[in-house]
């Protein structure tokens, strides 16, 4: 929800680590369309945005879900 919102601080270490996220897999989706890169790198890709936090993320957005169900209970 909308309102399931992250505090300062978690916004802010969200967005660091998903602007890097959104960057790079901009460039993985323009290159599997343009032929470089081949779907099965699934794997490879799996692991680069595990080493780039995306656990980290989901997460901070998982805090912020938590608190809004408990306050809605």
């Amino acid at each position: 929800p909308a309102s399931a919102g992250l505090t300062t601080e978690e916004a802010e270490e969200y967005s660091s680590i998903m602007s890097d996220i959104e960057t790079y897999m901009e460039e993985v989706i323009l290159s599997v369309l343009v032929g470089n890169s081949d779907v099965s790198t699934l794997n490879e890709i799996a692991g680069n945005l595990h080493s780039m936090n995306i656990d980290r993320a989901l997460e901070l957005k998982q805090a912020a879900y938590d608190r809004y169900m408990s306050k809605a209970a």
